[in-house]
């Protein structure tokens, strides 16, 4: 009598939660276990999208746009997108028509990051709107956000939903500019949900004379005692992009060290 043992087969959802965890902890096996079966491929291939960083080295902002013209579908399951164009050269960086593009493209993007020269505009600030989901933001709002003369456009109006903001400004990155507390004011006044208003500074700061550097201390004070949320983070350029990938799948980042000075802060006033 020949004795048949059952092969062990495990239930859907729980062989669908084993496939997405394996993906989600090695982003290579990930692009391997969709070829596994269809079933697979419809778990966890959307997964491959959930994260996009275009740098200097990945290639320009036209391969990001090579990419969703190949596989249009994939836009709606991207949820973080950085890019960074950190540059001196105003003709190396973001074209002032991709900012709308890419606001457009993502429609369920959680966090974006637009690490660029070119600033955003204020018919940029309203496309803002139209992405409900987005929570986490990091771009240039010098333009929108500075002494603004009278003119067509409205001021921008509040967005409701974004709790981590972090403004960006080459001066203050390239050349060690102190932040500026008006630019910070009015985007407190703009962004009521904020948690977090991070200003990020370059490395260069380390390098600037005594006088300047007692200067930042001072300013850092003043951020404190105006908000508690206001956090001056240091930037290092050789390991943003890593730093900002692995929060992006759920890691200890800038963001996760600004929500601890924040709630540091929190926890003295209490006592």
């Amino acid at each position: 009598m020949t004795t048949t043992v059952a092969t062990p087969v495990l239930p859907p959802e729980l062989e669908r939660v084993v496939f997405e965890l394996a993906a989600w902890r090695d982003k290579e096996t990930m692009c391997t276990l969709v070829l596994v079966a269809r079933r697979v491929n419809i778990w966890i291939g959307p997964l491959r999208y959930r994260v996009r960083l275009v740098t200097f080295q990945s290639g320009n902002i036209d391969a990001l746009w090579q990419l969703i013209d190949n596989c249009p579908a994939s836009r709606i399951h991207t949820r973080h997108l950085a890019v960074c164009r950190l540059t001196l050269h105003t003709e190396d960086d973001i074209a002032t028509s991709s900012i709308p593009r890419i606001l457009r493209a993502f429609p369920h993007l959680v966090s974006l990051r637009l690490w660029s020269v070119t600033p955003a505009s204020i018919a940029d600030f309203h496309l803002l709107h139209a992405l409900p989901a987005l929570r986490r933001l990091a771009i240039n709002l010098v333009a929108i956000f500075s002494e603004r003369t009278p003119g067509p456009d409205p001021p921008p109006a509040p967005l409701l939903h974004v709790t981590h903001l972090e403004l960006f400004h080459q001066r203050a990155h390239f050349h060690g500019d102190v932040p500026d507390l008006n630019l910070m004011r009015s985007a407190l006044r703009c962004w009521p949900a904020l948690t977090v208003l991070a200003h990020v500074h370059g490395p260069f700061v380390e390098r600037l004379d005594g006088a300047q550097q007692a200067l930042h201390a001072e300013r850092a004070a003043e951020f404190a005692a105006i908000d508690p949320r206001l956090v001056i983070l240091r930037s290092v350029l050789e390991s943003w992009e890593q730093d900002w990938e692995r929060g992006a799948w759920g890691g200890w980042d800038c963001w996760r060290r600004a929500e601890e000075v924040v709630a540091a802060r929190g926890l003295r006033n209490s006592n």
